[in-house]
């Protein structure tokens, strides 16, 4: 949410077909106009969904060109690099995309509205890269900082678990999603990705614990049929 004079606020929020949403109260703060990180063309809104769809679409050179073209327009939204170095990331340009990440970090860190959020997702995605260039270490330390930067939000560390079960480094991805699931204990996605990475390991036992609190969250949805198939086969 945003409106001239304040500072811009957001929320991650989860919505769901099958309950009542919670209701969603954003409170902007006023702030002098000369503050404001301000997009200075609006009209080039427009490119940044075209950059998205081709990012989707993977065409990854012509939504580079895009994303480059908005930040010319906007030279202040230096959050359009994280997207930039996405792009870089699923091109298999890691360097490139580690350097884009850290001039997000750079200018985060002087963003005095912005500050936590941009700062704990910069912080992920070169976590991200660490595990792609096989640095472990590195790594598993910019992943605690970026959810230092906000203990609160149970994204962060779901996203980092996502990382490390993507990469096959199952234990590291358990207590992630456990701590996810430990900050929103009434979020049925961790529970969800817990059944499937204990199945990965072959261990039915807590496979079936985890699969069983997801049903309780979700019991009525397509995944819940999928997890129901696959709790009555291994609970034979």
């Amino acid at each position: 949410a945003s409106a001239e004079g304040y500072i811009p606020a957001a929320k991650n929020t989860y919505i769901r077909q099958l309950e009542k949403n919670p209701k969603i109260v954003l409170k902007l703060k006023r702030v002098n106009q000369s503050d404001l990180p301000v997009i200075q063309d609006e009209s080039s809104l427009e490119l940044l969904e075209q950059g998205n769809k081709l990012f989707e679409n993977r065409k990854y050179e012509e939504a580079l060109d895009v994303f480059r073209k908005f930040l010319e327009l906007n030279p202040k939204a230096y959050q359009i690099r994280l997207n930039i170095g996405d792009t870089y990331k699923e091109k298999g340009d890691i360097d490139r995309a580690m350097e884009e990440y850290k001039v997000v970090l750079e200018k985060a860190n002087q963003d005095k509205f912005m500050k936590k959020e941009i700062i704990a997702k910069a912080l992920a995605r070169i976590g991200d890269c660490y595990i792609k260039k096989g640095n472990l270490e590195e790594a598993q330390a910019h992943f605690k900082k970026s959810i230092e930067e906000s203990p609160e939000n149970e994204i962060l560390p779901y996203n980092v678990g996502e990382i490390y079960f993507s990469n096959q480094k199952l234990d590291e991805a358990i207590y992630y999603f456990k701590l996810a699931a430990k900050i929103k204990p009434d979020w049925s996605d961790p529970y969800y990705k817990l059944g499937l990475v204990y199945l990965n390991k072959a261990d039915n036992t807590e496979a079936i614990k985890y699969l069983d609190k997801f049903l309780k969250i979700e019991p009525d949805t397509s995944r819940s049929v999928t997890v129901k198939n696959i709790l009555k086969s291994i609970k034979k």
